[in-house]
């Protein structure tokens, strides 16, 4: 495996921070930074960046993460409710999760090139031009996030979580788009984006930290390793705020402009 600079290693750290949380796909912009900058970049290197974006949203979102394990472990819920509560959880992590197990070399092999990115780029940016999310105006959110969500929204996200694992999609971005079409709130739909990518992100970034690839590119970059997870947690933990801000006030219509621009942009002096 090639070795990476620790100026690298900052650099898609950086980029794995920021478009983690903003809906414009941080597998595709890594792999198009990659590209245009020479870096010798793989998907180990690229998911062992997680690790800060893990802590982002432990830290983020830890008023919701406490509230639900709180509701989960204490007596305020019924045993009814808990089980309502756990099988929504389930349904929005299960088919990433299998879908990752059977088909996940494959569409890391065959859909993470430049243009997979530019397409999938252009297909999410343009759904997230039209299609508009519910009001939020005057609204908090201060509840247990999960029991705003139906069985069929929870369903519905997590049926299209998988999409994420192809390049450019962006698992935020089109999982918060599937809960505005079912009709979410969009900081409901973009704070169970999270808790339901939690354990996605937890266990793939795990999963490689223990195999012999991911232990290998550790041993062999541990110094590049600290410094792209720090850089992806400090922009990330500024790019997750940006987000919550954006889509409470525009939705996703600034994010799909910004991706049909860089699809246009890659295809223009990239793949032509």
């Amino acid at each position: 495996m090639n070795a990476i600079t620790i100026l690298q290693a900052i650099i898609l750290g950086g980029v794995q921070g920021a478009t983690e949380f903003l809906p414009v796909s941080s597998s595709g912009h890594l792999v198009l930074v990659a590209d245009v900058l020479n870096i010798p970049s793989t998907f180990t290197s690229e998911t062992l960046l997680n690790f800060g974006t893990i802590l982002v949203i432990l830290i983020f979102f830890r008023k919701q993460i406490l509230k639900v394990a709180t509701d989960l472990l204490g007596k305020v819920l019924s045993l009814s409710e808990k089980s309502d509560v756990i099988l929504k959880l389930l349904v929005g992590v299960a088919p990433a999760v299998l879908i990752g197990l059977i088909f996940g070399d494959f569409i890391e092999r065959e859909l993470h090139g430049p243009l997979t990115v530019t397409i999938m780029l252009l297909t999410v940016g343009i759904l997230m031009i039209f299609i508009k999310p519910k009001s939020t105006k005057g609204e908090n959110l201060n509840t247990n996030v999960v029991q705003e969500v139906t069985f069929k929204q929870a369903l519905v996200m997590g049926i299209v979580q998988p999409l994420a694992l192809i390049s450019g999609t962006s698992r935020s971005g089109i999982t918060i788009l599937a809960g505005i079409m079912t009709g979410m709130r969009v900081e409901v739909a973009a704070t169970f984006s999270f808790l339901i990518g939690l354990p996605v992100i937890i266990g793939a970034t795990l999963k490689l930290s223990i195999s012999s690839e991911g232990r290998d590119f550790m041993a062999n970059n541990f110094g590049q390793f600290i410094a792209g997870n720090t850089a992806s947690f400090a922009v990330g933990l500024v790019a997750v705020y940006i987000l919550m801000d954006v889509v409470k006030k525009r939705g996703l219509k600034p994010f799909g402009i910004y991706r049909i621009a860089l699809a246009l942009a890659v295809t223009q002096f990239v793949l032509l």
